[in-house]
């Protein structure tokens, strides 16, 4: 499965582990200890108002991982990889970008006449 977004992988992300969650009959606050934040942080994040940090996007991942089945846990841990690869594509593209753009001269005279 392929995703056009790293943004769009988290959303995936969080949608599976909500629904193990729920699967599991377990309270928000049972996840968040596992998880390692506080029920209201973990809240925000299931709610999309406030951005899934690459920590608990990890963790995250490894819980839902584990409580997968062996095709759900291949799935997932491949997409969350393509989603990471496509982020850190992104980012050095927009260096290579910026970098060749400091390279560029200042003026279009460069002192070559033609």
């Amino acid at each position: 499965m392929y995703y056009a977004s790293y943004g769009e992988a988290m959303t995936v992300l969080i949608d599976r582990a909500e629904a193990i969650r729920q699967r599991l009959g377990m309270r928000q606050i049972e996840a968040a200890k596992i998880l390692g934040v506080t029920q209201g942080h973990y809240s925000k994040v299931v709610n999309r108002r406030t951005p899934l940090a690459p920590d608990l996007s990890e963790r995250l991942s490894a819980w839902v991982e584990s409580n997968s089945s062996p095709e759900e846990a291949q799935v997932d841990t491949l997409t969350h990889r393509i989603a990471a690869l496509a982020d850190s594509i992104q980012r050095k593209c927009a260096e290579l970008l910026q970098l060749t753009a400091a390279r560029r001269p200042a003026s279009s005279d460069s002192g070559v006449t033609s």
